[in-house]
């Protein structure tokens, strides 16, 4: 594989995606992970919502890196939406335990080395997840938004939201006022 060249984990078929199994596309340890969520419903369409969100995770280092953007109301004056496009976007960056982030690749891996299909969905938004190796390969799968992606029992969204205390991440099911305890 070129160094550095995003490969895709996932096969469109009959209004689903099947996800190949990780080790069939790497053959590195996963370092990094990156999540993209949007969503474009029509509710979305209201300013001030969140429209993207992107979650990037080192696993040597810890550190997370959140990035939130909001809609902005294209039909507001121009001094107010400058001013509008200007806060709509949100930086944090947090650091997590190195056993935290050991067991949450450890949860990616064992998911992603499983064959799985997702239904598509139109109108709820979609999810990627990118995951890099320490070979430089990377592997880009994702999916419809409003699904659990369960490793061993455990919801990978839930762990992601509490390692980072965020409980107010969208990730895979964009519904974490519901499933956050």
């Amino acid at each position: 594989m070129d160094e550095n060249k995003t490969i895709s984990g996932m096969v469109l078929e009959d209004y689903s995606y099947r996800s190949k199994p990780l080790e069939d596309l790497v053959s590195g340890k996963i370092t990094k992970m990156s999540i993209w969520s949007n969503y474009y419903g029509f509710a979305q369409l209201v300013s001030g919502q969140l429209e993207r969100e992107f979650v990037a995770i080192s696993r040597t280092s810890g550190k997370a890196a959140v990035v939130k953007s909001f809609a902005v109301d294209e039909d507001l004056p121009p001094s107010e939406y400058d001013e509008e496009l200007e806060n709509s976007i949100q930086h944090t960056t947090v650091f997590i335990d190195k056993d935290g982030a050991e067991h949450l690749f450890s949860l990616l891996e064992y998911f992603f080395s499983i064959e799985h299909s997702y239904p598509v969905i139109m109108d709820v938004g979609s999810w990627s997840i990118t995951l890099s190796t320490d070979a430089g390969e990377s592997v880009l799968y994702g999916g419809s938004a409003g699904g659990k992606l369960m490793s061993h029992d455990e919801d990978i969204a839930q762990v992601i939201r509490k390692l980072l205390d965020m409980p107010d991440l969208w990730l895979f099911d964009q519904h974490h006022e519901i499933y956050y305890a």
